[in-house]
């Protein structure tokens, strides 16, 4: 991942200082990076004066990603996790986001 300098974190912070930054993240069966990807995102986003939401949306897992996001939604008010009972596919997880962002 190739990291922001200073003058891009400028134009992305006035960007997103009105309306703030949704990220949708589609998850599927990554119960073991799942925490790891979030708390990297969410270091890499709160250092900056704009206002922003995770909304990672579990695609049907088996394994325990859904009960990973339910504990990071309770250690971080930034994360809002969305599920699908069964697997739809990236698209419709995104869709599926999009849908919730605020």
């Amino acid at each position: 991942m190739t990291a922001l300098n200073d003058n891009d974190w400028a134009s992305v912070t006035a960007l997103f200082r009105e309306g703030g930054l949704s990220v949708i993240l589609p998850c599927y069966q990554i119960a073991p990076q799942v925490l790891s990807n979030i708390r990297h995102l969410e270091a890499l986003l709160s250092g900056h004066d704009f206002p922003y939401e995770m909304i990672p949306v579990d695609d049907g897992s088996t394994d325990d990603t859904v009960a990973v996001l339910a504990a990071l939604a309770e250690m971080s008010p930034a994360v809002s996790p969305l599920r699908f009972n069964e697997n739809r596919g990236k698209g419709a997880a995104l869709l599926h986001g999009a849908q919730h962002a605020r």
